[in-house]
């Protein structure tokens, strides 16, 4: 799941940032863009509960075969224990159950600690060569890690063996983000006061879009630099010019944008790279 996105952060120094701000703020009174609309960013939680009873629904209907008797003992490295008279679980590692086989004869599994028989994530489809791996990637199915405690902070959809979609939350902010065909990633998150649509291409970010109320700011990206050029500001519903930027405006609206994007931006690199 590391390897997914957010490999490549924002390159902009904050000397570039200051270099705006000899310039001065302008209304564009030719503009007819419309400002942008806020996405909704949901409580993780709530969204969470309902993508597994939708899960739950569909792995159940991809079962032509029911099992719930074949067991995978793991260490708590993560290696299946083989040996016939140790064939059991082991302390502080996990075993996986084998709930049944799909038409195209891959496995449908459920994982759970050793400890405490807690399930250690959702039932999830894997392919048929990984139904003995406990590190294996998801083949189709939200996958839903659990920690000892039960806590779950991250999931993802995925669609022959690949990620459609995924969210996590820390602390006070939660992401979601969708991959398409092509690998394109669009993310959505709200942080302090304000929601971030973030746009990557190739793992190198695009544009980022700020909404903080009647504020909108969107930053445009070319070979990992900020394009002012083509960045557009909305302030109060009316759209404004990005050149000729006042230093005071500038600190205001501006700065503590990159400040948060430069937060959440690491912070979610360090998320996914756990």
């Amino acid at each position: 799941m590391s390897n997914i996105c957010f490999k490549s952060l924002t390159k902009l120094s904050f000397s570039t940032l200051l270099l705006l701000a000899s310039y001065t703020y302008a209304v564009n009174k030719n503009s007819e863009s419309a400002m942008p609309t806020a996405p909704e960013v949901r409580d993780f939680q709530e969204v969470m509960e309902e993508k597994i009873e939708e899960n739950k629904k569909y792995i159940e209907a991809q079962i032509v075969k029911k099992d719930g008797k074949t067991i995978y003992f793991f260490d708590k490295k993560n290696k299946e224990n083989k040996h016939p008279k140790t064939n059991e679980k082991v302390a502080d590692g996990y075993y996986r159950v084998i709930l049944g086989t799909t038409a195209e004869d891959n496995c449908v599994i459920q994982d759970f600690y050793a400890n405490n028989d807690k399930k250690q994530c959702e039932p999830i489809i894997v392919a048929k060569e990984d139904c003995d791996i406990f590190d294996s990637k998801a083949y189709e199915g939200l996958s839903v890690p659990y920690d000892k405690e039960q806590k779950a902070d991250f999931m993802a959809y995925y669609k022959n063996g690949k990620a459609l979609n995924f969210a996590f939350t820390a602390s006070n902010r939660t992401l979601y983000a969708d991959i398409s065909d092509d690998n394109k990633i669009i993310s959505k998150e709200k942080l302090e006061d304000a929601i971030f649509v973030t746009t990557y291409d190739n793992e190198e970010i695009k544009e980022i879009t700020v909404f903080r109320g009647k504020n909108v700011n969107t930053f445009r990206y070319s070979d990992g630099q900020g394009d002012f050029a083509n960045s557009k500001m909305w302030s109060n519903g009316e759209e404004r010019t990005m050149f000729k930027l006042g230093f005071d405006l500038f600190i205001e609206k501006v700065t503590k944008d990159f400040v948060l994007i430069g937060t959440l931006l690491n912070a979610t690199k360090k998320e996914l790279n756990k």
